[in-house]
């Protein structure tokens, strides 16, 4: 295998000036980029990122920390983030935390033994999740959800109170009236910020909020199941379900299916994240859309420029929120009067 010294030999340079070059580290020559440039495709050298790691005291390896990957939203994202990290010469490394926080602090634990580069984190908690440990270490950037604990951590969000106000709203202009919220555990900022425009959107209609219209899931579909069962089973049953991620939809709309409910007839049904079998079912799902993949590519991008600063603590605080999109179909449609 080529080494550094056979092509500063190849290139008739020293090997200063060679490492100057490949690591991009001050001004040289367009001539001699170009000389050593030909030296080492002649010779087939390449550089050992092992040797560079223990040099920099650094590995080149993003970590992406998603609470469940089986959810469409967390692999868009991750796809957005993974073209950054392979444009910028960074490997990706992805951990699933399951929403459990124990798992989530073995993952910062490895992230920190490791020495990443970065690390992108939909944290399992505003409060309790570990990041302090964190942030004199390398670059932390969180995704979908934010910290009430570290508001001096850099995020990338989208605007969930605006999405809810947006489905509610027109589920109630098509009069659905009793709208049953499916909502995610309290104790992280996205099923807080749903639920809070799921809320809004119900006083702007002149419409009261009623605890008995509001069940709580843990964004997966068994809790989705079991809430809509509650809401639409009741004595004042739920004439609409609002549900606050994809996950929980599944399970929702399953138990609507296995109760013989008519969509939009019966029942109206929207929800927060998009999938494909959304689409395939009949009637189609109403939903909010989330730009996913623009989230991973602008996590990949704060990464980038808090790893140019020497400082980690230098600018401000990067919030940046990403606006979704609500997508109607037949699901939350019947005639007005119904």
């Amino acid at each position: 295998m080529a080494t550094i010294r056979d092509v500063a030999t190849a290139a008739g340079l020293s090997t200063a000036t060679v490492s100057r070059v490949m690591n991009n580290n001050g001004r040289v020559d367009v001539a001699l980029v170009a000389r050593v440039n030909e030296a080492i495709n002649r010779l087939g050298y390449r550089a050992n990122p092992l040797g560079r790691a223990l040099r920099r005291k650094r590995t080149p390896i993003w970590g992406f920390l998603a609470s469940d990957i089986e959810a469409p939203f967390f692999a868009s994202l991750l796809h957005g983030l993974e073209g950054q990290a392979l444009l910028n010469g960074k490997l990706l490394m992805l951990c699933n935390t399951g929403e459990d926080l124990e798992r989530e602090r073995q993952y910062i634990q490895t992230a920190l033994d490791y020495q990443f580069d970065g690390l992108v984190i939909a944290a399992a908690s505003m409060t309790v999740t570990e990041l302090g440990v964190l942030q004199d270490e390398m670059p932390v950037v969180l995704v979908d959800r934010v910290s009430s604990t570290y508001p001096e951590i850099d995020a990338v969000l989208v605007n969930n109170h605006l999405g809810a106000h947006l489905a509610v709203t027109h589920l109630l202009e098509n009069d659905y009236r009793r709208i049953g919220l499916i909502a995610g555990p309290s104790d992280i900022s996205t099923a807080h910020q749903r639920r809070a425009g799921y809320c809004s959107a119900l006083v702007d209609y002149g419409i009261g909020v009623t605890d008995d219209l509001v069940a709580t899931g843990d964004f997966f579909a068994p809790s989705g199941y079991a809430a809509a069962t509650a809401l639409v089973t009741a004595d004042q049953p739920a004439d609409a379900l609002f549900v606050a991620n994809g996950q929980m939809a599944v399970g929702a709309y399953a138990a609507v299916r296995d109760l013989g409910l008519s969509i939009p007839e019966e029942l109206g049904f929207a929800t927060f994240d998009d999938d494909l079998w959304m689409t395939l079912v009949d009637p189609s799902i109403t939903v909010v859309r989330q730009p996913a993949y623009e989230l991973g590519e602008a996590a990949a991008r704060i990464l980038l420029r808090r790893e140019s600063v020497k400082d980690p603590e230098a600018g401000e605080v990067v919030r940046h929120i990403l606006e979704p999109e609500l997508i109607v179909r037949a699901s939350s449609h019947r005639e007005v009067g119904h």
